[in-house]
């Protein structure tokens, strides 16, 4: 099926000797269409030196608004604007076709049936809550005896907890590669020793993670308002980006390997994925700090 974006190309073209000699190649003018299925909406178009400067020519917009038009104190000496090509006006003019949105969002494949174009799309949701409770106290819990040396310890602790919810759906790519009749073991790499294909599939895939998040902050005064030592420990979660958890073809690819026997069929094969989805990073971090108020 022919990809939406359309990367077509106009050149000029003249002939010489060479070209129209014994295994030249001259001048093919006119339009022609790439032979690739996936860009066979794209092509080249090929017309003379003469037709080429005419096109660029007639394609050329005027000056339209000043450069900083309108601001206050504008210099005199600022450029007045300048011309720029129009893209669509060098398509009509050169006879490049489908510069159109009919293949944005549906398109008709090779076999004569009409496909949706991949989309790729992530959704992420995120439900969190929390529970904290503060506390100080200068005697030893559930006694009247005082803590030594007159010191005083306050803090906090408390969890949190998150459920986070992903949802992807793009495009995984399925590649395929089998030993020929020339291969090699000695160069497993040379030219002609293997074919390889790879195809494209439209993937959805889903995953729900739950995250217990316990955190402490002590802080000890060693003299009551001046001197504090202070200790933190926290577990916590830093999401990875969203490049990293959307299916495209280009970086989460399923690679297939296989061997040919004698009469050219599968002898085993072996596979490797790549985790498509959310990953949760957690770790700890502790912190101990001498503080001195005045």
């Amino acid at each position: 099926m022919p990809t939406a974006n359309v990367r077509s190309n106009f050149v000029g073209c003249v002939d010489t000797p060479g070209s129209l000699g014994t295994n030249g190649r001259p001048c093919a003018f006119g339009y022609v269409a790439n032979v690739a299925p996936a860009t066979a909406l794209s092509g080249t178009a090929t017309v003379t030196p003469q037709q080429f400067q005419d096109i660029i020519a007639a394609s050329m917009t005027q000056k339209n608004t000043p450069f900083f038009n309108g601001a206050p104190d504008r210099p005199a000496g600022l450029i007045d604007g300048w011309t720029q090509i129009d893209v669509e006006k060098v398509f009509a003019l050169s006879g490049i076709p489908n510069v159109n949105f009919d293949c944005v969002k549906q398109c008709a494949a090779n076999d004569g049936k009409v496909y949706q174009q991949p989309v790729t799309r992530y959704k992420e949701r995120a439900t969190a809550g929390y529970v904290m409770t503060d506390f100080s106290f200068d005697h030893l819990p559930f006694t009247n005896r005082s803590l030594p040396f007159g010191l005083e310890l306050d803090g906090n602790f408390g969890y949190r907890v998150v459920r986070t919810k992903v949802q992807a759906s793009g495009t995984i790519g399925l590649t395929s590669a089998l030993t020929t009749a020339n291969f090699d073991p000695a160069a497993p790499n040379a030219v002609g020793g293997t074919v390889t294909a790879t195809t494209g599939r439209a993937t959805r895939m889903e995953a729900t993670t739950t995250d217990y998040l316990p955190i402490l902050s002590l802080a000890l005064w060693l003299v009551p308002n001046e001197v504090v030592l202070r200790y933190n420990r926290a577990k916590q979660v830093a999401r990875p980006p969203v490049t990293a958890l959307i299916i495209f073809a280009g970086g989460r690819n399923l690679s297939l390997s296989a061997t040919s026997n004698s009469q050219g069929e599968y002898a085993g094969f072996a596979d490797g994925t790549t985790n498509l989805l959310a990953v949760t990073y957690a770790g700890r971090r502790i912190m101990v700090g001498v503080n001195y108020r005045n």
